[in-house]
């Protein structure tokens, strides 16, 4: 097949005119009605092949140039050929619009995850950085997605943007896994659809907030980090147990801490290196007066550290999952709702008076 070799100083106009419009003289028919002005309507395009098959007279194929802005000089044969190649070719383009229309909205939803339709799918209840509940977000700002283990989870589009495209992280702050790769793909495709269809999609976070929430933020998904690595030695816990602990908590849990494992649950000092190698004492740089001075995010992180080690350093897992034992052990003391879910090892570690 021969290429057409087109000029490139060719306007849009010569283009069409030279290459796409049709010559409408084979297609006019020879018998024609007349339209009265009383019965003239414009000619939408989807009835383009009236202007071939009815006899407009010059003034109408004026007015309906005029209609769609068309250039009205011309004798009737130029008027004809302008306004059916229009009407024709505009035809055209509104149906292939509409089905990409279309196409891109089926795209927007599917991308926009198995929970989009519906947010009780969604294993967690909360967005991770704005604190959002799930089911409140606006549709528009709403993206979820399967997890490889087969739980949907659900965010704020503009959330997940400053954790992925800004920050760089590509774990899921629920359950640590790695994100999907084609993740910020759908991501970015959703932004974009979304703005043709003028949905105005957030992404920005205010930088004041951001700052406010990334101390408390970071915290949480910490101790989401670490909870998750005691349930993997067979219990069932919840992260609010910890969070919600006030600065007088957090010093009475982990007094109980100290307890248990120096007194209370008898520990040999054998054990006590196989869990925490090599010295055995995980609380040597504690410092109680130091500790009273310093913000409660501060007390936090610090006991995270310090559980973290508990159910890490251990020798093998069966030395891990006994540091995590202790750990539930003085949550019991100091949270309630610990105690009602663990209520063999709050009596296990509870002093009898």
């Amino acid at each position: 097949m021969n290429n057409i070799k087109i000029k490139k100083n060719f306007s849009p106009k010569t283009y069409l005119h030279k290459y796409v419009y049709d010559d409408i003289r084979p297609i006019i028919k020879k018998k024609r009605k007349k339209v009265k002005s009383c019965d003239f309507k414009i000619v939408e395009p989807e009835n383009y092949k009236n202007i071939v098959c009815i006899n407009y007279n010059v003034n109408q194929l004026k007015q309906m140039c005029k209609r769609y802005k068309l250039k009205v000089s011309g004798n009737k044969s130029e008027l004809m050929y302008r306004i059916y190649n229009f009407l024709k070719y505009s035809y055209y383009c509104i149906k292939i619009q509409k089905n990409y229309r279309g196409y891109l909205y089926r795209q927007y939803e599917k991308f926009k995850g198995p929970g989009y339709k519906n947010t009780k799918l969604c294993c967690n209840k909360t967005d991770f950085l704005l604190f959002e509940e799930i089911k409140n977000l606006p549709k528009k700002q709403l993206f979820t997605y399967k997890d490889k283990d087969g739980f949907i989870y659900g965010f704020d589009i503009c959330s997940l943007w400053n954790l992925i495209y800004l920050n760089k992280e590509t774990k899921n702050p629920y359950n640590r896994n790695q994100f999907p790769e084609d993740m910020l793909y759908k991501i970015k495709r959703i932004v974009h659809i979304g703005n043709i269809y003028n949905y105005d999609i957030n992404i920005e976070v205010d930088k004041s907030d951001l700052d406010i929430l990334s101390n408390k933020k970071k915290i949480e998904l910490k101790t989401l980090e670490i909870f998750q690595k005691i349930d993997k030695f067979g219990h069932i816990t919840n992260i609010s147990w910890f969070l919600n602990l006030s600065k007088i908590k957090l010093f009475s849990f982990l007094r109980e801490l100290i307890d248990i494992w120096n007194y209370r649950a008898q520990i040999t000092m054998e054990t006590k290196k196989n869990i925490f190698p090599p010295s055995g004492s995980p609380f040597n740089n504690i410092n109680f007066m130091i500790l009273r001075h310093k913000k409660i995010e501060y007390i936090q992180e610090k006991m995270l550290r310090l559980i973290n080690r508990l159910i890490t350093y251990g020798k093998n897992e069966e030395y891990c999952k006994l540091g995590a034992l202790y750990i539930l052990g003085a949550l019991t003391m100091v949270n309630n709702n610990a105690a009602n879910a663990l209520p063999w090892l709050y009596d296990s570690f509870m002093i009898v008076s």
